[in-house]
């Protein structure tokens, strides 16, 4: 077996297992497993390349042998059309997974703001309780602390005696001057 019909024979059986490996695609896809799906789109890949290399090879190895350049693009065409198919498979892997991504980064942010929003919920009322618990020592205090009403206030009372008095001073003053008690006004 010459070197041309070992690679023939590996692209085939290579060709086989990309068909293989590429029914699974679907249901790998379904079951939303984001590492399987990974190694899946990895494995792919894999063996597309490997189906690229081996392809040039043969194309190389049939030139050298001479054969005609269109019989050989012909034969590269089959094999162009499923690498394109399996290389769509692949973006649509890749972007299936930037989607589960978005999806888990979303989620992980709105599980923060919920966090977030529910704790600054809590701090509002726990700083709500402080405040009325403050205003309720403060009208304590104020209770307490308020003066007597006037009707409890005891006036001393004052006595005034009848007196008199003679004032002199000066000449100018030559009567005297007699007050009684009833004579002060009071306010």
């Amino acid at each position: 077996m010459t070197k041309m019909e070992e690679k023939q024979k590996k692209l085939e059986a290579d060709l086989q297992l990309l068909a293989l490996i590429r029914s699974k695609t679907a249901v790998i896809v379904e079951k939303g497993n984001l590492d399987k799906t990974l190694r899946h789109k990895e494995t792919l890949k894999k063996i597309v390349n490997t189906i690229q290399d081996l392809k040039v090879d043969i194309k190389k190895a049939k030139i050298e042998a001479g054969e005609i350049i269109d019989n050989v693009e012909k034969c590269g065409v089959t094999i162009e059309q499923k690498i394109d198919e399996a290389g769509e498979e692949i973006s649509d892997l890749a972007r299936n997974l930037d989607e589960a991504a978005t999806r888990a980064e979303n989620y992980k942010r709105l599980k923060e703001e919920t966090w977030l929003a529910r704790h600054w919920e809590e701090e509002l009322n726990f700083e709500k309780l402080k405040l009325e618990q403050k205003m309720k020592v403060r009208q304590a205090k104020q209770a307490a602390a308020k003066p007597a009403s006037k009707s409890n206030v005891k006036v001393p009372k004052l006595i005034i005696t009848n007196t008199t008095a003679l004032m002199r001073s000066g000449p100018h003053f030559g009567t005297s001057l007699k007050l009684k008690s009833t004579d002060l006004i009071c306010p």
